[in-house]
């Protein structure tokens, strides 16, 4: 049976640990490297395979993942005979991190907008950032903050909607220069008249301002006091990265939500005034 199964399973623990770090330190930063990617790359064994199914695949075909639900619910199964799920790829990646810290390696293994890349421990990040500030660093103007605060909350949303939360006309350049930053993306028209554009936040924006889902932002409720501690608990959660925002990004973005949800709630009061 053995014979039979991917290489990959065949490894000891400690071997498979050395694959899937190498996995994730050599995988492009602008790719989402999900559990289930992971799972494929190191299962998709194509001697394995053709042992396991009626049709082989030809050494000339160059498939390296998965193209259907089909083939990934072939490997689960040819990866149960050794009890091996995409659950455990997890559990690898906290051997990893576990080995990581016990080495006291400046860098660990996080999870961000669904996926897994390596980054810099915030005690280093200062430093590291310094050192490579003139050709990564990314800044923002406090309009493109500010924009880019509502869309979050608001999403999918106009340049109208956000005009009126802003209070002053925006630059259409303004979310152009988001979009290039690959951090805003146009998400359809909104079934009104004129039918003006809908603006969403990309996957890309999870990783920058290190979240794992839009779920992870705060309520607004909980803005103006986050605001108030400049970002404290966000910013001990968020790694300083070499490829992300700075410090002083995050906090001016906490700073433009707040009054986005200031302004928020008292328009809320007001309607509740004319209501009665």
């Amino acid at each position: 049976m053995e014979a039979d199964l991917p290489l990959f399973l065949t490894l000891s623990r400690e071997e498979q640990r050395a694959i899937i770090e190498a996995l994730i330190f050599v995988a492009n930063p602008d790719e989402i490297l999900t559990e289930e990617n992971i799972f494929s790359i190191v299962l998709y064994d194509t001697e394995a395979i053709n042992k396991n199914r009626k049709t082989s695949i030809e050494d000339n075909e160059k498939i390296i993942l998965p193209t259907s639900k089909e083939e990934f619910t072939e490997l689960e199964n040819i990866a149960s005979a050794k009890n091996f799920t995409v659950e455990e790829i997890a559990k690898i990646i906290e051997e990893i991190n576990l080995e990581l810290d016990n080495s006291n390696r400046p860098y660990r293994i996080v999870k961000y907008a669904g996926g897994y890349q390596f980054v810099t421990l915030p005690q280093y990040g200062e430093q590291v950032q310094r050192m490579l500030q003139s050709k990564t660093r990314k800044s923002f103007s406090n309009a493109q903050l500010e924009t880019l605060a509502i869309i979050a909350y608001k999403q999918p949303t106009t340049k109208q909607e956000i005009d009126r939360i802003r209070g002053v006309t925006s630059s259409s350049e303004t979310i152009n220069i988001l979009i290039e930053k690959d951090l805003v993306f146009v998400a359809g028209r909104k079934d009104v008249l004129g039918k003006p554009l809908l603006y969403k936040t990309t996957p890309n924006f999870l990783k920058t301002f290190g979240l794992d889902s839009i779920a992870d932002l705060p309520k607004l409720r909980e803005l103006e006091e986050i605001a108030d501690q400049k970002l404290k608990e966000v910013s001990e959660e968020v790694p300083e990265k070499v490829f992300n925002i700075t410090q002083e990004d995050v906090e001016k973005l906490g700073e433009s939500i707040s009054t986005f949800s200031m302004e928020n709630s008292n328009n809320s009061a007001e309607n509740g005034d004319e209501s009665n």
